[in-house]
C-alpha cells in the first residue's frame, strides 16, 4: 500500500498538511483517511471524496455515524460531536500510517493500533524510507 521511494511519503505529508491548513473554515470533511488522499504527478496531495463533508454552521451533534471506522475521532464516536477537530484526529491516524509504513487500523474492529506502532518504532531517531 505504501510507496517506498525516498522522499515521496514526506512530500505527500507536507502537501497534505498544506491542504488541511488552507482548508475552507466553513467545512468539515468527515472522512479524511489514507485512501482519500490522492497524489498528482508532482507528488502533491489532493483530498478526495467529499460525499460526507458538511458546513460547520449546521447542527454540531449527530447520531448517524458516518466516515471510515478507525479514523473517526473518539468524541464523534462517543457523543456525535461534529467539529473540525475530527479532521485533525483523522489526519493524525494518516500521519501514523505514513511514518510507520503500516496500516494501523484493524479492519474488523476499526481499532487503532497506536500503542503497537509506537512500541515498534521506539528508540528510532529517524524514519526510514
Amino acid at each position: 500500500m505504501f510507496i517506498n521511494l525516498k522522499g515521496v511519503r514526506w512530500s505527500m505529508l507536507d502537501s497534505t498538511v498544506e491542504v488541511l491548513a488552507s482548508w475552507n473554515e466553513g467545512c468539515i470533511h468527515k472522512n479524511i483517511n489514507i485512501r482519500n488522499i490522492l497524489i498528482d504527478s508532482n507528488i502533491r496531495a489532493k483530498i478526495g471524496n467529499f460525499n460526507l463533508a458538511k458546513e460547520t454552521d449546521t447542527s454540531g451533534t449527530t447520531w448517524e455515524l458516518v466516515g471510515t471506522t478507525g479514523y473517526m475521532a473518539p468524541e464523534y464516536v462517543e457523543a456525535g460531536s461534529v467539529t473540525s477537530k475530527m479532521d485533525i484526529y483523522a489526519f493524525g491516524v494518516v500521519l501514523l500510517e505514513l511514518v510507520t509504513k503500516k496500516d494501523v487500523i484493524v479492519e474488523e474492529s476499526g481499532e487503532i493500533l497506536l500503542s503497537a506502532a509506537v512500541a515498534e518504532n521506539n528508540g528510532r531517531r529517524k524514519c526510514s524510507n
